[in-house]
């Protein structure tokens, strides 16, 4: 029953890889000869296809800081539950699935 969809759906990934890879090629090359590159952490140079130690200091530089922003905004809302937790223990709930009622 889902055979033709199957089929047909398997064509189509094929066709769009191969559209893909063909566009693709002829629209950056392969082998980055002698090229320079501006993007936004500057310019980008690369000789006979391998980036100036400049150049590879600026993106390890660029990959470090961008590693170091994931971190601090992935782990934010994990600390921010470990410390509203202890406010809840300091404020007289004994377990995390305790229910604490306040009085107001």
């Amino acid at each position: 029953m889902f055979r033709g969809f199957e089929v047909a759906s398997i064509v189509m990934a094929i066709l769009l890889m191969t559209a893909a890879t063909s566009r693709a090629e002829t629209d950056h090359p392969r082998f980055l000869e002698n090229v320079v590159i501006d993007s936004r952490i500057g310019k980008l140079i690369f000789e006979k296809g391998f980036p100036t130690p400049e150049t590879a200091a600026r993106i390890r530089d660029f990959k470090r800081f961008s590693r170091a922003v994931e971190a601090v905004t992935q782990n934010t809302s994990a600390v921010s539950m470990a410390r509203m937790r202890k406010g809840y223990a300091d404020a007289g709930a004994g377990a995390p699935n305790q229910i604490s009622r306040v009085k107001g």
